[in-house]
């Protein structure tokens, strides 16, 4: 009770009004609004819940800003935001005008564009998935999150991870390997058009007929794909992968690498090329003998490396008996002699 400084008692104060309940938070997806037109992720949906347009500042300033100190999660966060409001119906306006320009304009987004391209640039090669992980993983770490950014986007929900991305493109690049394999063992180019009775009556041939009417992007299909390849392995007796072939197609595949020259690069391009100058050395060592020349380097110098005795060794040059004549080579075949190297 409340007593006056007069001794007399004081009214009692008024009742407080009942709390509020806390609001219950929204799923932004669930929103008729022009700005929900896409996905958002929860950095992108606290800037747009900023006040006064701060939230399109904040974004502008994430995409703009060159220095490294923006995290790569805040500007693909301001990049949907800025995205979604370029892509809403509204009316033209001066301040409208002013943020597009400046999101248009930004670093952020042009390297975006960049990537964007860089990822989706034509595929002519039959092995589509190999194509798509070997350019993934020529980006960087962080541009490699962009485009599994991007690829969330065009296909929300399709894939888990960057990881589970690039298992889908290693799997559908084994898919077409198998499906090599039976063209060379069966014949023909069209699985669906193959009547031998041994994939006509094998179930899991029928199951790979199914899998190619699926579309491939996505984690369902990896799974997927990944038991038909071993029921096939089990019921089909496909020949299995030429290490040394394989290691040669890496090299070319590492040689047709765009710049900047990598190490590996460099040593692929060692290894072929010794290759090719020890074959011409040969063909070079061949004629000489024929014609009774003196040998020469494959660059047309006389040889003092090869050809110079090394201590210990017979010295056929004051030897009573000559040397035996080399063994005759086969006619070379760019291409056709390389791959039996070992």
């Amino acid at each position: 009770m409340l007593v006056t400084t007069a001794g007399a008692e004081a009214p009692a104060p008024p009742a407080l009004p009942p709390a509020k309940a806390p609001a219950a938070p929204t799923d932004p997806t669930a929103s008729a609004s022009v700005t929900d037109s896409v996905s958002l992720s929860p950095a992108a949906q606290a800037i747009l819940a900023a006040p006064n347009g701060a939230g399109l500042t904040a974004a502008l300033a994430a995409v703009n800003d060159e220095s490294g100190r923006t995290a790569l999660t805040q500007q693909l966060a301001a990049y949907d935001l800025l995205t979604t409001y370029a892509n809403a119906k509204a009316e033209p306006s001066a301040a409208r005008d002013a943020v597009l320009k400046s999101f248009q304009a930004s670093a952020f987004a042009a390297h975006v564009a960049s990537v964007s391209a860089q990822i989706n640039s034509p595929i002519l090669s039959a092995d589509v998935g190999q194509a798509n992980l070997d350019r993934l993983n020529r980006l960087t770490p962080d541009d490699q999150q962009i485009a599994f950014h991007l690829q969330s986007l065009a296909k929300p929900g399709a894939f888990a991870s960057l990881d589970t991305l690039k298992a889908n493109d290693r799997t559908r690049s084994d898919v077409q390997k198998v499906i090599g394999k039976i063209f060379a063992k069966f014949g023909g180019d069209d699985l669906t058009k193959l009547t031998d009775p041994r994939l006509t009556k094998n179930a899991a041939f029928q199951a790979l007929l199914n899998l190619m009417k699926d579309d491939p992007e996505s984690d369902g299909w990896t799974v997927k794909a990944k038991q038909v390849l071993s029921d096939l392995a089990k019921s089909l007796d496909l020949v299995p992968d030429d290490p040394k072939a394989k290691a040669m197609a890496d090299a070319v595949k590492t040689l047709k690498a765009p710049p900047p020259i990598t190490v590996e690069q460099a040593m692929a391009f060692k290894a072929l090329k010794r290759v090719t100058d020890d074959l011409q050395k040969a063909r070079d060592d061949q004629a000489a003998d024929a014609t009774g020349r003196p040998r020469k380097s494959a660059a047309g110098d006389a040889d003092k490396t090869r050809d110079k005795p090394k201590k210990g060794a017979i010295d056929w040059t004051v030897a009573t008996v000559p040397p035996p004549p080399p063994p005759p080579l086969a006619a070379y075949v760019p291409g056709a002699a390389l791959n039996t190297l070992a």
